[in-house]
């Protein structure tokens, strides 16, 4: 796996992604929302601000949920 200084992605630093949540895969911590409902949101209403405001998440969160999808989807 890359390493990256982003936090959330792949260090320690929060926002993390769980990969097994409660009710499914990809569970952004800490949040009731999940990874592919991020995705689903940007499909629907076209920005990351858009989807944070949306959703109750940082645009950062909105971030790391697309690149846990993206990596997720490449495996």
């Amino acid at each position: 796996m890359v390493s990256s200084d982003d936090p959330g992605i792949c260090g320690a630093g929060a926002p993390a992604i769980m990969p097994r949540g409660p009710d499914g895969e990809g569970w952004i911590t800490g949040t009731r929302v999940y990874a592919q409902q991020v995705v689903e949101a940007l499909d629907r209403l076209g920005s990351e601000a858009s989807v944070a405001r949306d959703l109750g998440l940082t645009e950062h969160q909105v971030r790391v949920a697309i690149e846990w999808d993206e990596r997720r989807r490449d495996r």
